[in-house]
């Protein structure tokens, strides 16, 4: 019989990894229940003729009332939670753990392409997020239509992106004109903010991460047959949104955004608020500067020079525009932008591997904080984050750059890494982010979170590729 008490990762384990799955039960009001006596042993079970493949003892991870997860000292689960360990296992194949007189869990895989259907699904839900597109078959889920949303209808305000959604947006000065200023991806559950540079920085980082993996026709979306891998169409979705924000002189303005929560009654379509495109700021268009010159880099190794040097001439006007305009906003924090020189860092080290200008690196010594301090860390909450220039900056290929000021980076992002692991261990159930993150919406196990040990590994690789 199914018991929920019996935890295992339902997508499925890689076969060289390690993995675990786990033994808890939270009854509520009843408490913890205790497995001391009726757990001595698990059993893995090949889920199609049931033959045992793999037999442990499960160990006690963490007893209930005791408060030692995370860096808050918690106790988050309330459990008495064993782990159970099922690293062994590699052959490839569905399986299912069993407790003898317990009952059974959920099955899953272990193979090398358990992360490619849950990938498919993730972008599939990416493209249903897409604002100003018409959704319909083939590309939609059956059943869903959504007319094109967002069109011709944004005005351009004068307020700074550290305003946060309010009424009183309709109080900022526009010249009385809508503009199509569409593209971007909804927020969450709705369809507000759109302005999410975000996922182009995570899906670019993803596709250099490991690129091979990444090809057209691989997902279901408008653009397939391109020529151009499929994630990277979509990230191209998100960062021309930012092309259509940037004016003649270079400059970005900082987000689009409406003012207030969408209306009951209302869907994208039919949204009634009104909606703005905030001020030109440094840190918006440094951060734009940097995910097109990176871009810019990507689609010229694909062969698609036009569009890669008019992608990087946006990026030099943004840099120029964001360089004039720094001293008047050096210390302004606002919004997702964080501060203007964190992302004249991340700009910096992306137009110098785009350009190889001496420049850029001079920009990046003047403002980097491990430049500074290299003990510092790459990021650190609510003060600084200056990790995806710091990635890039260390990862310039030979020659190009500072050697030493790569190899501070490379252990601050190595001091980091083992800081998180460290903390991972002291919760009941294993996730990897950052031990001050609280686990509270919005910061709890988000994937986001791992973007900087997936940084961590790549720089670890190079460094050990360039010493064999």
């Amino acid at each position: 019989a199914l018991t929920l008490a019996i935890k295992v990762n339902q997508v499925g384990y890689l076969p060289d990894a390690e993995k675990y799955g786990y033994l808890g039960l939270w009854m509520g009001d009843a408490g913890a229940y205790d497995f001391a006596e009726s757990a001595s042993s698990f059993e893995v079970r090949d889920a199609t003729t049931h033959h045992v493949v793999l037999r442990g003892v499960p160990t006690l991870r963490h007893r209930a009332g005791t408060k030692t997860e995370t860096v808050y000292k918690q106790d988050l689960s309330y459990e008495n939670t064993w782990q159970l360990d099922l690293t062994p296992l590699q052959k490839p194949g569905r399986y299912y753990v069993a407790v003898p007189g317990m009952g059974r869990s959920f099955s899953f895989r272990v193979g090398g392409d358990v992360y490619i259907e849950p990938t498919r699904v993730a972008m599939n839900g990416v493209l249903h997020q897409r604002c100003g597109i018409e959704l319909k078959a083939p590309y939609a889920t059956p059943g869903v239509y959504r007319p094109a949303c967002h069109r011709k209808n944004t005005e351009y305000g004068t307020m700074a992106s550290d305003k946060l959604q309010s009424g009183d947006l309709v109080d900022s000065a526009t010249d009385g004109k809508k503009y199509d200023l569409y593209g971007g991806h909804h927020d969450a559950g709705d369809w507000d903010p759109r302005s999410r540079l975000d996922y182009a920085e995570n899906l670019l980082l993803l596709y250099e991460l490991n690129s091979r993996a990444f090809t057209d026709r691989q997902f279901n979306i408008p653009e397939a047959g391109n020529g151009i891998p499929d994630l990277l169409d979509e990230a191209r979705w998100s960062l021309d949104l930012w092309t259509r924000l940037q004016d003649d002189d270079g400059g970005v303005h900082s987000k689009v955004e409406t003012n207030g929560d969408p209306l009951d009654g209302d869907v994208p379509d039919t949204d009634h608020l009104r909606e703005f495109a905030f001020r030109k700021e440094p840190g918006a268009s440094f951060r734009y500067a940097a995910n097109a010159a990176w871009a810019s880099m990507i689609w010229r190794d694909l062969g698609r020079k036009a569009e890669a040097d008019a992608l990087l001439a946006r990026a030099v006007k943004a840099w120029n525009w964001g360089e004039a305009h720094l001293a008047e906003f050096s210390s302004f924090k606002g919004g997702s932008n964080g501060r203007c020189v964190d992302q004249l860092t991340f700009a910096a080290a992306r137009l110098l591997q785009a350009t190889g200008d001496s420049r850029y690196d001079a920009a990046f010594h003047q403002y980097s904080i491990m430049a500074t301090d290299p003990m510092k860390a790459v990021a650190e909450n609510d003060q600084y984050d200056q990790s995806l220039g710091s990635y890039t900056y260390a990862r310039l290929p030979v020659g190009v750059g500072d050697a030493k000021l790569k190899s501070t980076i490379v252990a601050s992002f190595e001091r980091e890494f083992d800081a998180w692991r460290k903390a991972a261990e002291t919760t009941n159930y294993r996730y990897l982010r950052s031990p001050y993150a609280p686990n509270t919406w919005g910061t709890g196990g988000l994937p986001a979170w791992l973007t900087r040990p997936a940084m961590t590994g790549a720089l670890t690789r190079d460094v050990a590729r360039q010493k064999s």
